[in-house]
């Protein structure tokens, strides 16, 4: 997580002081990039073609300082935010839907198996293809580990929040009404520390 924060300050950090025009060009390789390795590659290999002596070719949108230092300290959370152990998903479930109350059961014990099976099959090994399903995942675990956390690992319940806050915005395109659930499991989580982000997914 330490890694992760300084290569993120890293970029932060080159969109503050770069010049404007390499400034704009990282801040839209960050908006179209599958994952933040992406954003790394130099230009020719990310569109395709060969390196230019143009000013264009020429004006690298993050120097090879920074470029080493995502490389470096990049990993699986840094890259694609992979979801915790099987094992561990399976016990913050059941903690949700022993715990939560029926009244809190905005997702079916039904879909939410069927979320799993979709993100670790049989191997148990995790697909984050299925971004909808590792969402909803995700958020029911963040919430099922707050009624039991001596159980977990301390870090857990936050990796799960931030895996369902990261891939929010798929559900919200792709599936709607999931997107309401959703929302209400991160207002749920936040009810507990932080009531501004509680009531910005309430709204």
């Amino acid at each position: 997580m330490r890694a992760r924060l300084e290569s993120l300050e890293a970029i932060v950090a080159a969109l503050q002081t770069k010049p404007p025009d390499q400034a704009d060009e990282l801040l839209n390789r960050i908006r179209s990039a599958d994952d933040i390795d992406t954003v790394m590659l130099p230009r020719d290999q990310l569109s395709g073609g060969s390196s230019t002596s143009s000013s264009e070719g020429s004006a690298a949108p993050v120097d090879t300082a920074l470029r080493t230092q995502i490389r470096v300290s990049s990993s699986s959370y840094l890259v694609s935010l992979v979801i915790p152990s099987a094992q561990t998903t399976v016990a913050a479930i059941q903690s949700f839907f022993s715990s939560s109350g029926k009244l809190f059961h905005v997702f079916s014990r039904d879909q939410i198996d069927n979320y799993y099976k979709s993100v670790f099959g049989l191997d148990g090994r995790p697909n984050i293809n299925n971004t909808v399903a590792l969402c909803g995942l995700a958020a029911v675990a963040s919430v099922g580990i707050q009624y039991n956390p001596g159980d977990f690992d301390p870090e857990s319940e936050v990796v799960f929040y931030n895996v369902a806050r990261h891939y929010f915005s798929d559900v919200l395109e792709k599936q709607p009404l999931d997107a309401i659930k959703v929302a209400t499991m991160l207002a749920m989580y936040n009810i507990l520390c932080k009531a501004t982000a509680t009531l910005a997914y309430v709204g």
